[in-house]
């Protein structure tokens, strides 16, 4: 579940957002309607050497040709 908040009601309740990202929600800050940041329960971890070893396979497997669009902003 996403549920927006403006920055001022992250001042006014933020023990209660963390709270309720903790169980799991995704809470989505915003500044005059665009997104600063997002409060959420964590995500898998990533090492260096995780990363390190994808990137070996993924040019093992010919790597990425060409982008053809800019990447899109996660909302």
């Amino acid at each position: 579940m996403l549920t927006r908040v403006s920055e001022s009601e992250v001042s006014a309740r933020l023990p209660e957002l963390l709270e309720r990202a903790r169980a799991g929600e995704t809470i989505l800050v915003e500044r005059d309607g665009v997104p600063v940041c997002r409060l959420g329960p964590p995500g898998p971890t990533c090492t260096l050497d995780d990363f390190a070893r994808f990137l070996t396979r993924h040019h093992q497997r010919g790597g990425t040709r060409e982008v053809a669009e800019a990447p899109q902003r996660l909302a």
